[in-house]
């Protein structure tokens, strides 16, 4: 357990470490609830795939919407690494998800925003 929990630090350091630099906080919030942009919507989705269980497909969405054009994504994208970061192990297994799979998605994401901060 100490190894995962190490892990999943890891991760959190990573997730705050880029909205320290990159983004005002890591909190999505929806510009204007009444009229959503394309984020929101990806958002929404998001925690609805969250919330039946299903994080592959939550995963799939996040990298099928990618545009590192937008600050906006960035955050999104953090938030919700971060998260399926604070689920325990035993609720990541239940989904057929592994914490390994949560590092692998934020240094991707990073990568694409042109971001390194492990030097790989």
């Amino acid at each position: 357990m100490i190894k995962n929990d190490t892990f999943m630090r890891e991760i959190n350091d990573i997730i705050k470490m880029t909205a320290s630099i990159y983004t005002d906080d890591l909190d999505y919030e929806y510009e204007n609830i009444d009229n959503k942009t394309k984020e929101d919507k990806i958002y929404d989705e998001l925690m609805e795939l969250v919330s039946s269980g299903d994080l592959n497909a939550a995963d799939e969405c996040v990298f099928e919407n990618l545009d590192p054009n937008s600050m906006n994504y960035l955050k999104l994208a953090l938030n919700f690494y971060k998260k399926i970061n604070e689920l325990d192990d035993d609720e990541l297994k239940s989904m057929d998800f592994e914490r390994g799979e949560i590092k692998s998605a934020v240094l991707e994401i990073l990568d694409a925003y042109g971001i390194n901060f492990i030097g790989k």
